[in-house]
């Protein structure tokens, strides 16, 4: 598996107030907010820290979320050695591109989630609808 970037996911009460205490922790970090409830910050190189509170429509839980170059071809490739993953997902990202990404449990129900982040439509490499699939 070729990882282009990991992020680790913590639930907060707030993600405000969360990216305050992180930011006087690691200093001012690249920031982004992808989805309602839901704030990351870049604290290296290719290592996000996610913060999810309870005003968004995903759970806030622990969830490790790893960056892979072709999410089609992992998801194909663990599929095949028997690691079954929940159908894949495809998000629009506003002045990013496109997101898709794919939940598993481990044995032990932690979360993980792959992830590809496509910058634009250009770029794309199947026909999937950008907005979330639901």
């Amino acid at each position: 598996m070729k990882v282009t970037s990991v992020t680790i996911g913590l639930p907060v009460a707030s993600t405000a107030a969360a990216l305050n205490w992180y930011q006087r922790l690691f200093g001012p970090t690249p920031q982004i907010n992808p989805a309602p409830g839901v704030s990351e910050m870049e604290i290296n190189p290719g290592a996000w820290l996610q913060f999810m509170d309870p005003s968004g429509e995903e759970i806030p839980a622990h969830v490790l979320r790893v960056g892979v170059k072709n999410l089609t071809e992992e998801f194909e490739r663990l599929e095949r050695m028997g690691i079954a993953f929940e159908p894949m997902l495809t998000f629009a990202l506003p002045a990013h591109g496109v997101l898709k990404l794919a939940y598993v449990d481990d044995p032990d129900g932690n979360r993980l989630c792959l992830y590809e982040v496509i910058p634009d439509a250009s770029r794309r490499r199947d026909n999937a609808d950008p907005s979330p699939l639901r």
